[in-house]
């Protein structure tokens, strides 16, 4: 089955078969990849080099081809120019492809599809691995072993004018940069599409008209001249023609005009530059005459033919190849450094060396001194270079005040070689040509550049490229800003966060005075920070904080609240002071000096609820130092909360030491509970028992003596003795409730053994107690702590639970013992047992058991459902025995 063929309108060139890039090795290590600039400077030669082409489109595109298939190291490459009648491609040339492409002048119609893809998504389409990658699927360039794929849609007004691919054999093969130069080459050759698909018009057909009114607008063109120039017709009505000019050419058409109008007639040709759409210069031959309406001028006719040079063409492209490298020698200086004069000094060396200029200088306008201060020279006396960098150029004196005042590149030459220009004016001795630009920043003079020369002559051409770098750089300048700004506002939201983070993670008021310190230290560069506090009470100001080593020293300071020095002050008076030569400043004790050796003091004061309850005092000991509005704002901020977090330690710890106070309180209420506990259960054990067992030997023996007969009185005296026997074991198992005597004789196992077994006959609900590491005995404080807790658990199962089984199970784990009680009764809801009234909360004895818990500095946990049991979860730490 054969495809479908589509002609090809051109010879057949010279390809072979498919074969490797140029490299297919990364780059050495340690050594960066070239720039998109330095790639692009060979393709830029080229065009330089064969300019003379430039009226012969198809052999100047092949040799453009050729090297940039050279410097991309492409495997393939494809150039599609575009039938917008026919929505056909048409293959212009290509590279890489088999020997037998396109022969007899025809293409198989799938090639077709490829510049389809290309446009359908977009301008540009970058695919990593198109093997891969669901746009190519189904794509015949899969088959020509291709990995890599770049293609760009070449438009004009647009209008689609044709498109650009290039192919690698490996995936991955094109870095950023070279996705850069791709772009900037699509660009480049876009023009020569266009020059390719539309015929070169003849002389005659050149012919450019123009009308204009009287005040210079323009009120009809020919189609050669909107053709031309890049513009619709209605785009161009009423537009002052001498916006389509350059700046010497509006100037050279004024001055004709103003001789028209002055009635001078057939006025000689003249050559005028004109910039056509885009921004690309071109030369005319011009020649005017007044348009007549009933004998009186109404209007000025134009009438021109394209005269550019093939030397204007080449000095385009050598002033933009100048421009571009430039402009990556700046931008790469700011990427590799943000400090300001490595950048100006890399800059003035690359421009004064591509410039082919000896000498120049840049100069920074210092607001606070109201002068030119040098930045970065090279060329200079070193007479002149001293007297820059020291003293500077006063506002408006010499050429640099007129830079300025033009607000304009200004250029200086001498009239005679042999008559160098003044140096009252330029500053230097000797000098043939001059030139400046001025450089402005966020809407501002930030300086100026200047360039000077002893050996050649500046052009108009060399001011432009000025002009073009002083634009730059001052673009160059407004980053460095932008960057400094975010990287101080970054490095601000850290220290804030710490201080934040300092704030919230810590109550412990000395660390957090100690944290916050340095923090604010860091955010404005400050030598030291201290923290005082407000003592009421004595009426003092004592220190509490310092940054780094300063702490032991700060607390030994006290202040007395009367005193007219710094601190103060600010607390009297609630606001910030700012002192900015602490030793001649009699609001600074000499003593201050002596120890602290401070040079520059900030104190802020520390408010909450208009209450100042200390100072912020930021110190600078290396030099005397203002600090700034921002500076002193951002302290302030701060303040305001280091103010409450300090009200939130000082609240912190006198709430800690009143539960400090409260826990010590309800342990003593416990060990009182205890201990009288014990005496009770002995009292009933020894006094009770005793008595109880007394009257009932007396029964007995009363009723020994009972005669026979007695019957009545012998029945009696065993039913007393019944009763005391069940008091006597009454008084037994509320002994061992109160406090088992066998708890304290052999220890909480043994116990807890001899209470399950009294509890299952009693509740008939069976219990297994399991036991891990309890070999040794436990402190006297745990083991009845663990005994409560249990028997309260017990006792809950046996009134609440219905539960026919509990698991008890203890175990030591390293410094803890964990205690869990689990059972298989009716379970309850913990959330609604803890949202109850007290009183229902009371009746269970949860609350209990886990306050004696957490009185121990353990930790509670219940967990339960209904129908689905209770388990309750201990861990206390185990403290010694005797402790």
């Amino acid at each position: 089955m054969s495809e479908e063929q589509v002609p090809v309108p051109m010879e057949e060139e010279e390809g072979s078969s498919f074969s490797k890039s140029v490299s297919d090795e990364p780059p050495p290590e340690g050594r960066e990849a070239a720039s998109p600039f330095e790639k692009l400077d060979p393709i830029l030669q080229v065009m330089a080099d064969h300019a003379a082409l430039v009226r012969d489109p198809p052999k100047f595109l092949n040799l453009l081809l050729d090297q940039i298939f050279k410097v991309m190291g492409a495997d393939v490459l494809l150039l599609f120019s575009r039938e917008e009648e026919r929505k056909e491609w048409i293959l212009l040339s290509f590279r890489g492809m088999p020997k037998d492409f396109g022969k007899n002048g025809v293409i198989p119609r799938a090639w077709q599809s490829l510049p389809t893809i290309i446009l359908q998504n977009g301008p540009t389409l970058f695919s990593h691995e198109i093997s891969k990658d669901p746009i190519f699927v189904g794509q015949v360039i899969r088959g020509m072993n291709i990995q890599s794929f770049a293609g760009a849609t070449l438009q004009s007004d647009g209008k689609v004018l044709g498109s650009f691919s290039i192919g690698f054999a490996k995936p991955h093969a094109m870095t950023p940069k070279d996705r850069e130069l791709f772009l900037t080459v699509a660009k480049l050759i876009s023009p020569f599409i266009s020059q390719q698909t539309t015929p070169v018009p003849t002389e005659t057909e050149q012919k450019l008209t123009v009308g204009l009114d009287l005040n210079g607008r323009i009120v009809s063109t020919n189609a050669e001249f909107t053709q031309f120039v890049g513009y619709e017709k209605d785009q161009l009505y009423k537009t002052a023609f001498s916006r389509l000019l350059t700046p010497g050419g509006a100037a050279s058409f004024s001055g004709q005009v103003e001789a028209l109008k002055s009635g001078q007639r057939n006025l000689p040709p003249f050559q005028l530059d004109i910039l056509k759409k885009g921004e690309s210069k071109r030369v005319l031959n011009v020649q005017i005459a007044p348009y007549l309406k009933e004998g009186k001028m109404a209007g000025i006719e134009v009438t021109a033919q394209d005269a550019t040079e093939i030397e204007v063409f080449e000095k385009e492209l050598s002033d933009k190849r100048i421009e571009l490298t430039l402009l990556e020698s700046l931008f790469s200086s700011l990427s590799r450094s943000f400090q300001e004069g490595d950048v100006f000094r890399t800059a003035l060396e690359k421009i004064l060396s591509l410039m082919n200029i000896e000498g120049g200088y840049l100069l920074q306008f210092d607001d606070k001194k109201q002068r030119f201060l040098l930045v970065a020279q090279k060329g200079l006396s070193p007479e002149k270079a001293q007297r820059l960098e020291k003293q500077g150029v006063k506002v408006g004196e010499n050429v640099v005040g007129k830079i300025v005042e033009k607000k304009t590149p200004t250029l200086v030459v001498a009239d005679d070689p042999k008559s160098p220009l003044k140096k009252r004016f330029v500053g230097e001795e000797g000098l043939l040509s001059y030139m400046g630009v001025p450089i402005q920043s966020a809407g501002q003079i930030w300086g100026t550049l200047s360039l000077f020369s002893r050996i050649r002559p500046f052009t108009e051409n060399d001011l432009s490229i000025l002009g073009f770098v002083g634009r730059e750089i001052g673009f160059a300048i407004d980053n460095m800003k932008l960057f400094d700004r975010a990287r101080q506002r970054v490095e601000d939201l850290t220290i804030m966060n710490e201080v934040s983070q300092s704030i919230t993670k810590s109550l412990h008021l000395d660390q957090l005075l100690s944290s916050v310190a340095n923090s604010l230290t860091r955010m404005i560069g400050a030598s030291n920070c201290y923290i005082f506090s407000v003592d009421d009470k004595r009426n003092v100001l004592y220190g509490v904080a310092a940054s780094d080593q300063r702490g032991d020293a700060i607390r030994k300071v006290e202040i007395k609240m009367n005193e007219n020095t710094l601190v103060s002050l600010t607390v009297r008076e609630q606001h910030s002071f700012m002192i900015e030569n602490a030793p001649q400043d009699p609001r600074v004790a000499k003593k201050w000096i002596d120890v602290f050796k401070s040079r520059s003091l900030l104190s802020v004061p520390l408010v909450i609820k208009e209450r100042v309850i200390g100072v912020l005092l930021l110190d600078e000991t290396r030099y005397f130092r203002q600090f700034t509005t921002e500076e002193i704002q951002k302290i302030v901020t701060l303040a305001n909360q280091v103010s409450v977090a300090i009200e939130n330690a000082t609240l912190y710890q006198a709430v800690t030491k009143h539960m400090e106070r409260l826990q010590t309180l309800s342990s003593a209420i416990v060990n009182i509970q205890e201990e009288e506990r014990r005496r009770i259960a002995q009292e009933l054990h020894d006094e009770a028992g005793q008595a109880l067992t007394g009257i009932k030997m007396n029964l007995e023996w009363v009723e020994k003596e009972l005669a026979p007969s007695e019957k009545a009185v012998r029945e009696k005296i065993d039913e007393v003795k019944t009763q005391v026997g069940k008091i006597m074991e009454e008084l037994r198992r509320l002994s061992y409730d109160l406090r088992p005597a066998i708890l304290d004789e052999l220890g909480l196992v043994p116990t807890l053994r001899w209470y399950i077994e009294e509890y299952s006959k009693r509740t008939r609900t069976a219990v297994h107690l399991q036991t891990t590491g309890l070999q040794k005995r436990l402190s006297a404080k745990i083991e009845i702590l663990l005994y409560r807790v249990i028997q309260e658990a017990l006792t809950n199962v046996a009134k609440h639970a219905q539960a026919e089984s509990v698991v008890l199970s203890l175990e030591k784990k390293d410094v803890h013992i964990h205690l869990y009680v689990t059972d298989d009764g009716k379970g309850f809801e913990v959330k609604r047992y803890f949202s109850s009234p007290p009183m229902i909360r009371r009746g269970l004895g949860i609350l209990g058991m886990k306050e004696r818990v957490e009185l121990a500095g353990g930790t509670f946990f219940i967990d339960s459902d209904p129908g689905q049991g209770t388990r309750i979860s201990i861990k206390v730490p185990i403290v010694k025995r005797g402790a």
